[in-house]
C-alpha cells in the first residue's frame, strides 16, 4: 500500500450505455494498488474510476491518483504551501469531464471533455452589462443576489442568462431560480415584483394580507415560478399531461416465448429477441425496412423457431432456400415465383399474403466475392429491395399471364445461415488470446465483420439487417431436446408406437448414444431426429405388421445403446395371458 497520496475525487453520472465522471474534490489519503481501493484520512474508500466496480456499484471513485512528492513537483516556484498547490490542481482538473464505457464486455474507452465553456458563458454575461452578476458557486451571496432581483436590478435576459449558469452548477439554488423566475413573470404582465406576488397570493385565496416576510415571499416565489414552468411545458408538449391512448396490442410476448420454449430448446435468449423484433415491426411497419438475421450451426433450430413463431403469431411463413435463388433470366428459382407460391398457400388473400413472414434459409449459401455473380451477389442486392419494400409481379413462371402485384413492405423478413466458415474461424482466432478463462461469455459470438470477410456478404446487406445469433448446442442441449421438446423424436415415436397399442421405452444409455452421434457429427436436433428414425424403423415394422394381421401379442418394445447400432437389436416384451381364477 502507497502512502501519502492525493486523487480526485468524482461525481459519476448515467449517460446512455456510458458514465460520465465530474471532479467533485481532491482528497488525500492512500492508496492500495493490489486491490485498487484509495482510503481517504477519514477512513472512507473509494474505487479507481478505470475499474469494473466504477461502472457497475455506487461506491464513491477517484482518479488520477498520484504521490504527494508528485503533487509539489507542479508547484514551479518550490514556496507554495500544501493547500494552495492542492488547490491550483483543483481548479486545473474541474475544468473537465470523464466519458467512460466499453466498447465491447472487456475494453474500455475514455473520452476527456472540456467544460471551459462554463467560464467563458460567465464571462460573456458579464461583458454584456451585468456588473453586478454574482458568481453562482458564492453562496453566501445568494440573498444579495435575490433582493437584488426582487429590486428589478436585472433586465429579462440578463435574469435568463443567469438562470442558465446557475443550472449548470452542481447544486442549483432553487430559491435562487424560483425569485428569477417569478421576476420574468412580472415583467411579462408590466407588474413590479410585489403586486404581482400578491396578485398571485390572492388568486391562491391561501393568504389574506399580502407577505412581508423575505422567507414566505421566497417560498411563494417558488410556487408561482413551478406553476410558470408546467405552464411552459405544457405549451412545448401540450401531451405531456394528457393520457395516451395505448394502441391496441395483438401479442403476449411472454405466452409465446413459453409456447415455443416448449418445442425450442437451449435458444430461450435468442427466442426472445426475435419475438420482441417481430412484435415491433408489427407495431411500426417502417421498422421492417431491417431485416433479421439469425445464424447458427446446423440443427440449432433456425427452422424450426420460425415454424413455431408463425404458428403463435398466426402468420403465414414461407420458407425460400436461397441457394436455389437467382436473377431473373437465369436458371433456377425467381422471387417471383416464390411470392406466388406464398399467394396461393394463403389462399389468394392478398391482405395475409403481404403480412407474412418470409425466411430466406441458407442465405450463407449467397456469400461470394464476385460483384456480378447472378446467384450470389445479384440475388442479394435484389433482396435489399425486398428488405426495403418494394413490388413484385408475382406469376407462377416467367411465361405466365397470370400476375399478381404483391407488396413487400409489410413483410417480416428474416434471413438464416450456418455460416459454418466464419464461426470456425472465430472460434479458431479466440483460441489462445487469453489465457483467463470469458466467464460472461459461453462462446465468442462474431462480428458483422467477419461475417463480411469470411463469409463474403457484402457490407450493404449487412448494414441493413439485426444479427440474432443462435446458442451452440452442448452434449446436455442435445439430452434434453430429446427428453423435452415436443417435437422431439422420442415424443413423435412414443405416439406411433402407442397407435399400435405399445408402449416403446428408450432407455437411459438408448438417449446418451444417440446424443453424443449427433454431438460428434455437428448434426445438432435434424442429427437427432435421423438417428431416432432409424433406430426404431425395424422395430416399427414388425409391430405394425403383427397389429395387422391382428396380432396383440406385444406390450413393450424396449431399446437400447446397442440399438442405435445396429436397429435389429431390439426386444420385444410379450403381454401376459391373465386367467380368471373364478372360472371353472
Amino acid at each position: 500500500m502507497k502512502n501519502n497520496q492525493v486523487a480526485t475525487e468524482v461525481i459519476k453520472i448515467r449517460w446512455l450505455d456510458a458514465y460520465i465522471f465530474v471532479c467533485h474534490n481532491v482528497v488525500t489519503g492512500n492508496y492500495d494498488e493490489e486491490q485498487g481501493i484509495f482510503t481517504d484520512i477519514y477512513g472512507e474508500e473509494y474505487c479507481n474510476m478505470m475499474s469494473g466496480d466504477a461502472l457497475t456499484t455506487d461506491a464513491k471513485v477517484v482518479y488520477n491518483i498520484m504521490d504527494m512528492d508528485k503533487l509539489k513537483k507542479l508547484d514551479v516556484n518550490k514556496n507554495k504551501k500544501v493547500n494552495d498547490i492542492i488547490s491550483e490542481y483543483y481548479k486545473e482538473v474541474a475544468t473537465k469531464a470523464y466519458v467512460i464505457g466499453y466498447t465491447d464486455e472487456y475494453t474500455p474507452y475514455v473520452y476527456a471533455i472540456k467544460l471551459d465553456f462554463l467560464k467563458e458563458e460567465a464571462n460573456r454575461i458579464e461583458s454584456n452589462g451585468s456588473k453586478n452578476v454574482i458568481n453562482p458557486k458564492s453562496t453566501e451571496k445568494l440573498e444579495q443576489l435575490i433582493l437584488d432581483t426582487i429590486d428589478g436590478k436585472y433586465t429579462k435576459e440578463q435574469l435568463k442568462e443567469m438562470i442558465e449558469v446557475l443550472e449548470t452548477t452542481k447544486d442549483t439554488i432553487d430559491n435562487t431560480i424560483g425569485t428569477m423566475e417569478t421576476k420574468i413573470s412580472a415583467i411579462d404582465s408590466n407588474m413590479s415584483f410585489k403586486d404581482y406576488l400578491n396578485e398571485q397570493i390572492e388568486k391562491e385565496k391561501n393568504i389574506t394580507k399580502p407577505a412581508t416576510s423575505t422567507n414566505t415571499i421566497t417560498d411563494i416565489a417558488l410556487k408561482v415560478a413551478n406553476d410558470r414552468k408546467k405552464e411552459e411545458e405544457k405549451k412545448k408538449n401540450p401531451l405531456k399531461d394528457q393520457t395516451i391512448k395505448r394502441k391496441e396490442l395483438k401479442y403476449d410476448i411472454e405466452e409465446i416465448y413459453n409456447k415455443v420454449k416448449e418445442t425450442l430448446i437451449a435458444q430461450d435468449e435468442p427466442l426472445k429477441k426475435v419475438i420482441t423484433e417481430i412484435v415491433r415491426k408489427d407495431m411500426d411497419p417502417r421498422l421492417k425496412r431491417q431485416g433479421i438475421f439469425i445464424t447458427g450451426a446446423t440443427g440449432t433450430g433456425k427452422t424450426e423457431m420460425m415454424r413455431q413463431l408463425a404458428m403463435q403469431l398466426n402468420k403465414k411463413l414461407i420458407i425460400v432456400d436461397s441457394s436455389q435463388l437467382t436473377i431473373e433470366g437465369y436458371v433456377g428459382k425467381d422471387i417471383e415465383k416464390e411470392l406466388y407460391d406464398l399467394y396461393e398457400a394463403c389462399n389468394k388473400n392478398i391482405e395475409k399474403t403481404e403480412e407474412a413472414i418470409v425466411f430466406f434459409d441458407e442465405i450463407d449459401k449467397k456469400g461470394t466475392e464476385k460483384h456480378d455473380d447472378p446467384n450470389g451477389r445479384g440475388v442479394l442486392n435484389l433482396l435489399l429491395k425486398f428488405i426495403e419494400g418494394t413490388t413484385y409481379d408475382a406469376a407462377p413462371n416467367n411465361k405466365s399471364t397470370t400476375i399478381v402485384p404483391i407488396n413487400t413492405s409489410n413483410m417480416t423478413v428474416i434471413f438464416g445461415g450456418a455460416f459454418t466458415d466464419v464461426y470456425n474461424h472465430s472460434m479458431t482466432s479466440n483460441i489462445g488470446f487469453s489465457t483467463e478463462p470469458q466467464s460472461n461469455k459461453k462462446y465468442h459470438v462474431p462480428e458483422l465483420e467477419d461475417f463480411e470477410k469470411y463469409g463474403m456478404m457484402p457490407r450493404e446487406f449487412l448494414g441493413r439487417v439485426l444479427h440474432v445469433p443462435l446458442n451452440p448446442l452442448s452434449l446436455n442441449d442435445l439430452k434434453r431436446i430429446l427428453l423435452e421438446s415436443k417435437e422431439s423424436a422420442i415424443k413423435i415415436h412414443e405416439k406411433l408406437f402407442r397407435e399400435l397399442g405399445v408402449h416403446i421405452i428408450f432407455t437411459d444409455q438408448f438417449i446418451n448414444k444417440v446424443a453424443e452421434k449427433a454431438y460428434l457429427s455437428k448434426t445438432g436436433a435434424r442429427g437427432l431426429n435421423d438417428t431416432v428414425n432409424v433406430a426404431t424403423s425395424e422395430a416399427y415394422a414388425k409391430v405394425y405388421m403383427d397389429c395387422y394381421k391382428n396380432l396383440n401379442s406385444y406390450k413393450e418394445v424396449l431399446l437400447t445403446d446397442k440399438t442405435v447400432e445396429d436397429s435389429s437389436n431390439y426386444q420385444l416384451v410379450n403381454r401376459r395371458i391373465i386367467r380368471n381364477k373364478n372360472k371353472k
